[in-house]
């Protein structure tokens, strides 16, 4: 009798599972189709904003300045 009642709770729960697993792939397709796409979003900090960083700092430009001509925040430049 025991057996029989985890079995059954054991299907619950991977039905449970693929449900959950069909509805996240349906919602990814979907925000496929809007042009969406999950995940972290790219830094701010791409290579052509690296080197313009680069130069700026090699050119005596405070780093206030280069953060506000740049766009970017304090903590991407810094790793630059």
């Amino acid at each position: 009798m025991g057996k029989t009642i985890i079995q059954i709770i054991a299907a619950l729960k991977e039905m449970e599972v693929n449900i959950l697993r069909d509805r996240t792939l349906k919602g990814l397709e979907a925000a496929d189709a809007r042009g969406l796409f999950g995940g972290r979003s790219k830094g701010p900090c791409d290579e052509v904003k690296a080197t313009a960083a680069i130069g700026l700092y090699k050119a005596n430009t405070s780093i206030d300045k280069i953060l506000k001509i740049l766009d970017i925040s304090r903590q991407p430049f810094m790793c630059i």
